[in-house]
């Protein structure tokens, strides 16, 4: 994991497909710190790993995929669709991210997170 942690620190987009790939880990702690660190990529080829990490068993690893998702390029529109989509945990988990996101001093597209908050909100 600590390897993971320090790829992620650098956010050098070589190691991004083994980063990925540590999201289907069969250690949930891996799969966390990797959900987490993708957000430091900025890269929209974790959109998609991202959104299946919203399904995960594990709390953690949902919550961070959340997080990442919406920090990312590319996320924010994705979570449109796993709104409309059946699976209640990571509708909810998006939720929970966005209100935590949405307290947080830096801009990561506060419009869009406010949007989602309206939008999906019950």
């Amino acid at each position: 994991m600590a390897a993971i942690k320090l790829i992620g620190n650098t956010a050098d987009v070589r190691f991004i497909d083994e980063i990925i790939k540590c999201l289907e880990d069969e250690t949930w702690e891996v799969r966390a710190v990797a959900a987490k660190v993708l957000e430091r990529f900025s890269d929209e080829r974790a959109v998609i790993p991202l959104v299946k990490a919203l399904s995960d068993k594990v709390w953690f690893v949902r919550y961070n995929a959340a997080i990442s998702l919406i920090k990312i390029p590319g996320g924010i529109d994705a979570i449109d669709e796993v709104m409309k989509a059946e699976d209640r945990f990571a509708k909810d988990i998006i939720l929970y991210a966005a209100q935590h996101i949405a307290g947080d001093d830096k801009n990561y597209e506060k419009e869009k997170v406010a949007n989602i908050l309206e939008k999906y909100k019950g």
